[in-house]
């Protein structure tokens, strides 16, 4: 079981996330995660790995940037 609460059936899907940084907003599509019925789980891996680009780069995100997982 991925969260623990539940015993459905898991499905790998892409979701995507907004972050705000000092001076604007980092949208960040097709993430990997997975869904049950108790919601959208994104692992601990792959959050970290996005709130390190944003620490690296949260000065030089000025007004909405859009980005792909994979451009990480």
């Amino acid at each position: 079981m991925i969260c623990g609460t539940c015993a459905c059936k898991k499905e790998k899907i892409l979701t995507s996330k907004i972050y705000l940084t000092m001076n604007g907003e980092l949208f960040v599509g097709d993430i990997p995660a997975t869904f049950c019925e108790c919601g959208i789980h994104v692992s601990y891996s792959v959050e970290m790995e996005i709130e390190d680009y944003i620490n690296e780069k949260n000065n030089t995100v000025t007004g909405i940037v859009h980005l792909s997982y994979n451009e990480l």
